[in-house]
């Protein structure tokens, strides 16, 4: 917690130096005040005196009179000071003794001498040490042409010793009670700040030990509540990445295997076909002719899976070519019916095809090429499923947004653990003992409908078979047979 106790002597130091400014200050503060607020009433009474000395009614008198005339009138006066009357040459005729003893035959210091001739007031060492705020009035002589000396009026500063050290000491009582308290704010704000900062540093380790679910509690709106907010934003997204890496890793090793195993099936048998034809052990006739024709079907496999490898690399990198034609959706889902009816026969299931007639006017701005291959897949994947004796319907409807294409099958259906994740490339699923394939059918499938700004779906349950389905989006404008519609080329990719 040593920043805990950081914050608190920061706190403290800087009241110590406000109080040491403070104590040095003060005094000067209040002195200034004590002259700004007592010069302007020692002035008042000094030209109070002035006037009752009332020196115009004696014209030609000397100076030395003024000591009878102060005796005589002043006698009975309050002022709030000393009050002394002196001649032009600064020496005191006459004083009050309010605050000292008898001061006639004292002389003014020059600096109280020299503002004999103009009124005014200011701090001022009337006596030896004795600093005092002194008012000076002239005495004008009764033509008005010269001073017969001056009225001056002065309080000692000596009570400000005792203001000076009555604030001295509430400066110092209040800097150390100011002092403990800084140390106990500063210490406590600090501790607070520290456990979260702790708490940062703890998840940050945790999330650098592996742990990528640690998250931190934001509380608050301040830069801490905020860093914490950042950590766990950066902690999701790491999060994210790994899983991804993860997938990416596992897809990898799956294409690897499954590569691996669906080209060594048709090169070993390939390789045992051929040396049985080259060794003689098939004879000429009906038999080799069987062992070549299941030599070219292999030879069809491998072909196959590279050109879905290939268009897979060309999907993912995207550089995949559309062919773009604007075309009657209805009459070319009816051209296509008869060879996908044969490919569901070829495999012994039965086949249902239902085309909504209003299609006949819907079209669709797509690659036919592609188009075919989506259907293709999708319906050779439930004809595979729905095995001997099954049952395949393809139904294509009109909505809102465009053609709804849905291929449906009586199969066993799809497990609801592998649903979310039938559409991933080399993805077979908890059946792929049974399933001949590499996996990336279903993959091309969803890449391909995307490419065309459609989407993809799938719905089963174990037992009720499985039903595939794409949306596309309608094209605007007249829709033209697909054989005579021009085309053009578009990259899919992205």
């Amino acid at each position: 917690m040593r920043l805990a106790w950081r914050l608190g002597v920061i706190y403290a130091a800087i009241l110590a130096v406000v109080a040491l400014l403070l104590l040095v200050g003060a005094p000067r503060v209040a002195e200034q005040a004590m002259v700004h607020a007592l010069g302007p009433v020692l002035l008042r009474q000094a030209r109070s005196v002035v006037a009752l000395l009332d020196v115009q009614a004696f014209p030609g008198r000397p100076a030395t009179y003024l000591a009878d005339l102060a005796a005589v009138r002043l006698s009975r006066l309050y002022v709030d000071g000393e009050v002394l009357v002196v001649d032009p040459a600064g020496e005191i005729r006459w004083n009050s003794a309010t605050l000292t003893g008898d001061l006639r035959g004292w002389r003014l210091a020059p600096e109280v001498i020299s503002g004999i001739r103009v009124p005014g007031y200011g701090v001022r060492e009337v006596l030896a040490n004795v600093p005092a705020v002194v008012a000076v009035a002239p005495i004008p002589t009764p033509g008005g042409e010269g001073t017969l000396g001056a009225v001056v009026v002065f309080r000692p500063l000596r009570e400000l010793v005792g203001v000076r050290r009555q604030l001295g000491t509430w400066i110092v009582l209040g800097t150390g009670v100011a002092v403990a308290v800084a140390l106990a704010a500063g210490w406590a704000v600090g501790y607070r700040l520290v456990r979260r900062l702790a708490a940062i540093q703890e998840a940050a380790a945790a999330l650098a030990a592996g742990n990528l679910s640690r998250r931190l509690e934001v509380a608050g709106r301040d830069e801490v509540a905020g860093l914490a907010a950042g950590f766990n934003h950066m902690a999701e997204r790491i999060e994210a990445l790994v899983e991804e890496l993860c997938r990416s890793q596992a897809l990898r090793r799956a294409m690897l295997a499954t590569i691996s195993h669906e080209l060594r099936t048709p090169v070993t048998v390939i390789r045992g076909l051929g040396e049985a034809l080259r060794d003689g052990v098939v004879a000429p006739g009906p038999d080799a002719a069987r062992h070549a024709g299941q030599i070219v079907a292999e030879a069809e496999r491998l072909g196959r899976l590279i050109d879905d490898l290939f268009q897979l690399a060309q999907i993912e990198t995207g550089q995949l070519d559309l062919r773009l034609a604007r075309f009657a959706v209805g009459p070319w889902l009816q051209e296509r019916e008869t060879a996908l009816a044969a490919l569901v026969r070829e495999r012994g299931a039965r086949w249902t095809a239902r085309i909504d007639p209003s299609l006949a006017g819907v079209g669709l701005e797509a690659d036919p090429h592609r188009l075919a291959q989506v259907l293709g897949n999708l319906v050779d994947n439930a004809a595979r499923h729905a095995g001997p004796g099954g049952h395949v319907t393809l139904t294509a409807t009109a909505v809102p947004e465009g053609v709804r294409v849905e291929v449906a099958d009586d199969g066993p259906g799809i497990d609801p653990a592998d649903v979310p994740r039938v559409f991933e490339p080399f993805y077979r699923g908890r059946e792929a003992a049974r399933s001949r394939g590499a996996g990336l059918g279903l993959s091309i499938v969803r890449a391909l409908v995307e490419a065309h700004g459609g989407r993809v779906g799938v719905a089963s349950a174990p037992g009720r078979g499985a039903r595939f389905w794409f949306v596309l989006p309608r094209a605007g404008g007249p829709a033209v047979p697909a054989a005579g519609a021009p085309g053009r080329a578009v990259n899919g990719g992205g």
